[in-house]
């Protein structure tokens, strides 16, 4: 069998290193040769609002919603079994170092045209600096995917900038809670109308959501989640198009994720 065949589902998974700064057990793994991320269930450190052991399904739920939305958001995920148990594995992203399209800066460089600020604070030398995100169409539909699948924790690290200029989003594995729990880097469109795309995005995961057969959306997502989160996931859409803008925080969570990158 040449490497073109090997099977990503079924082919020999090989572990080649560890991400020491991720807070769950994450693997760079190989399947032939193609590279990938492997987070085995095992690994999953306990969250006292999240039930043990369904961070990895999170993962690969918000791939299918990235997919019904149609645009690309999170790279092709999936469970599969590994070398430390089952667990989520998504093909590797090289990220550009190049880019930063989230980044703290100093206050007076946060008004530059094309982008949004979210926050000011202080620097390492009390200097005013501000965290500040891209104003580009993909980070715009991130952050409506975020909004969708309910992510507590979409920090500026989560935003991979790609030389071909795309911006993935990765580490999805605290989604879909019923309660809110939005706590993201990408706040800069807050009570800004949705776009005509961006609405009928939100539309295609909504009627997806009714698809219960073979391969519909409704049907995977319930394999995945708890019926009460694919519930809570249908009225956000609802929510979303209703009120036709970009959210604002809610709830007693933090607005922001700690750190933020």
């Amino acid at each position: 069998m040449t490497e073109q065949q090997i099977d990503l589902d079924t082919g020999a998974l090989e572990v080649v290193g560890r991400i020491q700064t991720a807070s769950n057990a994450t693997f760079v793994g190989r399947i032939g040769a193609t590279a990938v991320v492997y987070k085995p269930v095992a690994g999953e450190n306990p969250l006292w609002d999240f039930p043990d052991g369904t961070l990895a399904g999170r993962e690969v739920a918000a791939s299918l919603v990235s997919d019904a939305l149609g645009w690309g958001v999170v790279p092709r995920t999936w469970l599969r079994d590994g070398p430390l148990g089952p667990g989520m594995v998504q093909l590797w992203q090289e990220r550009d170092p190049d880019q930063d399209p989230v980044d703290v800066v100093p206050s007076h460089l946060a008004g530059r045209d094309g982008w949004r600020v979210v926050l000011e604070g202080s620097g390492a030398d009390d200097e005013p600096v501000c965290l500040v995100h891209e104003d580009s169409p993909s980070l715009r539909r991130m952050a409506v995917f975020d909004a969708v699948v309910n992510n507590a924790d979409r920090k500026g690290g989560h935003v991979l900038p790609l030389r071909d200029g795309r911006r993935l989003g990765v580490d999805h594995g605290v989604t879909f809670h019923v309660e809110p729990k939005l706590r993201t880097v990408l706040w800069g469109w807050v009570g800004q109308p949705l776009l005509a795309d961006e609405l009928e995005g939100v539309r295609r995961v909504r009627a997806s959501l009714e698809e219960h057969g073979d391969g519909g959306l409704g049907g995977r997502l319930t394999a995945l989640l708890d019926v009460a989160e694919v519930v809570a996931l249908a009225e956000r859409c609802e929510r979303l198009l209703r009120t036709a803008v970009f959210p604002s925080p809610e709830g007693d969570m933090p607005a922001v994720p700690w750190p933020l990158f």
